[in-house]
């Protein structure tokens, strides 16, 4: 969302929260939250879903939408790690079986 690039990230759609029974933490999709000392660690950045670049949340709602719940996703993930002071990323694959949207 907006407020990605005040927390740092440059390309993507940070991931803020995962639901806890969902196909995405089953894949193991880490959202963001606070830590122990206050900090906001970051959750993993979604740069891929299968072929298509992800640089914003519309980017990632036009990706997801070409396929059916029950279908399976390969979502590219930058995972920032912090190590002391300095914060280094990882790139992951995750695989993750898309779900229907739950009505609200």
């Amino acid at each position: 969302g907006a407020q990605a690039p005040a927390l740092g990230v440059q390309r993507g759609v940070l991931v803020l929260a995962v639901p806890e029974r969902s196909a995405a933490k089953a894949a193991g999709l880490r959202g963001s939250y606070r830590g122990a000392d206050g900090e906001i660690v970051l959750g993993d950045v979604i740069t891929r879903v299968n072929d298509d670049s992800i640089s914003s949340d519309g980017d990632l709602f036009k990706a997801l939408d070409k396929y059916a719940p029950g279908a399976s996703v390969v979502l590219t993930v930058e995972r920032p790690t912090r190590q002391g002071a300095q914060i280094t990323s990882q790139t992951l694959q995750l695989t993750v079986k898309l779900q229907a949207a739950e009505a609200a």
